[in-house]
């Protein structure tokens, strides 16, 4: 084993989304290896309370604590910017470090991103790693804001010694832009843990567990009910699809801003009865066994790893042709490929693959096999390979990992 190192983390939030698993992942791996691991992040909910309170604590996370790992609560690192918000996160950021002076400072996400970095570099941290988890540039905000966030991240990117994208496209994403050069960029796919999607419960298990109807044709969705992932566009496809397939139904898993809207639209298209909100669950594996396709319309991913479970779990996969989804889904092998926001589309390749059982098995077995490639074991060995860089401190060559 290279030798033992303090780590710190920088994420916006350890909440439920992808770049929060992946840094928990992250950090219990480097704490199994004996390094001195931290992670430092924002309260979820905005209010400044503890830890304890504000987070979901999972089993990776308390597995973390149990190891000796600590979680600190930055209570001014908050998604909703303001200038004193600002001010006071980066200078607690920017005490925290210097009394820890670790060795290597790793950022995740836009905000921890930007605040992370320049107290990471005030502090005199000897290595600074940088992780995208996508980017803001489209999907989130006009022209004028998203040209202003370009300009923050190519000032931004000279501050870590190497910047990581989780997809080949979202790599070129930044460099088209001016963002960081090629040779700072490393590709790292975030990790899935295959290991829970190998022995899932039959589909007629799966929904009798769940409460879903045995003899439906189920499509499901699984994500923060947000504008950026797009659900609108699935309401709208089972619109479309309804009067022809009178068994479909629409599964959507997670919860958020949108909620209300979302029942509104299906309750006007007249297919209240017809989806299933299921809220957050934290048995996606057993979710994704009741399922006959999965759909991924979000209008921006940094890779989908939503669509890499769904793959591991032997779905066929509709998803929209942006950014890392393209690089996870390959169009007629493993899913089909939609343009974004437009649920007519979605609707032609949803049909596609209900009235085509073959060739959807096909790709759902095809998916199986190319979910090996975002595997959890090959994100970490990647990192630790960026982690022992810092002895040199240079920009060494290192090969790529591949999707």
């Amino acid at each position: 084993m290279d030798r033992r190192r303090s780590i710190c983390h920088v994420v916006t939030r350890l909440d439920r989304g992808g770049s929060a698993e992946n840094t928990i992942l992250t950090a219990l791996h480097q704490r199994r290896r004996g390094h001195d691991v931290s992670v430092v992040c924002g309260p979820t909910v905005e209010t400044g309370m503890g830890i304890a309170e504000t987070t979901s604590v999972d089993e990776r996370t308390r597995a973390f604590h149990a190891m000796g790992g600590r979680i600190e609560v930055c209570p001014g690192l908050l998604r909703s910017p303001t200038v004193a918000g600002e001010i006071r996160a980066f200078c607690s950021l920017l005490r925290l470090l210097r009394r820890r002076r670790p060795e290597v400072v790793h950022t995740h996400t836009t905000k921890a991103g930007v605040l992370g970095r320049l107290a990471a570099r005030a502090a005199g941290v000897p290595w600074v790693l940088h992780t995208y988890h996508g980017h803001i540039y489209e999907g989130y905000a006009g022209p004028l804001t998203s040209w202003l966030f370009v300009q923050a991240e190519r000032a931004l990117a000279p501050l870590a010694h190497r910047l990581i994208a989780l997809t080949p496209t979202e790599r070129e994403d930044h460099l088209a832009r001016g963002v960081g050069r090629r040779e700072q960029f490393r590709v790292v796919p975030s990790g899935v843990d295959l290991a829970a999607f190998q022995h899932l419960p039959s589909r007629a298990e799966a929904r009798e567990l769940l409460g879903l109807p045995a003899g439906a044709r189920l499509v499901g969705c699984v994500g923060r009910l947000i504008g950026l992932k797009g659900h609108r566009y699935a309401v709208e496809a089972l619109a479309r699809l309804a009067p022809r397939h009178p068994n479909l139904r629409l599964v959507l898993l997670g919860e958020g801003e949108l909620l209300g809207q979302l029942q509104g639209q299906a309750a006007t298209a007249g297919l209240a009865e017809r989806i299933h909100f299921l809220g957050w669950r934290p048995d996606i594996p057993l979710c994704l066994a009741a399922l006959d396709v999965f759909a991924v319309p979000s209008l921006n991913e940094g890779m989908g790893r939503v669509a890499v479970e769904a793959m591991a779990s032997g779905l066929p996969v509709v998803a929209s042709r942006v950014s890392g989804l393209q690089d996870v889904v390959e169009d007629g092998r493993t899913g089909l490929l939609v343009p974004a926001s437009d649920g007519a589309a979605l609707a032609r390749a949803l049909e596609r693959l209900l009235v085509d059982p073959a060739t959807a098995r096909d790709l759902g077995s095809r998916g199986r096999a190319r979910a090996r490639t975002f595997s959890l074991e090959a994100m970490l060995g990647a990192l630790d390979e960026l982690v022992a860089e810092a002895d040199e401190g240079t920009l060494l060559g290192m090969e790529e990992v591949r999707p």
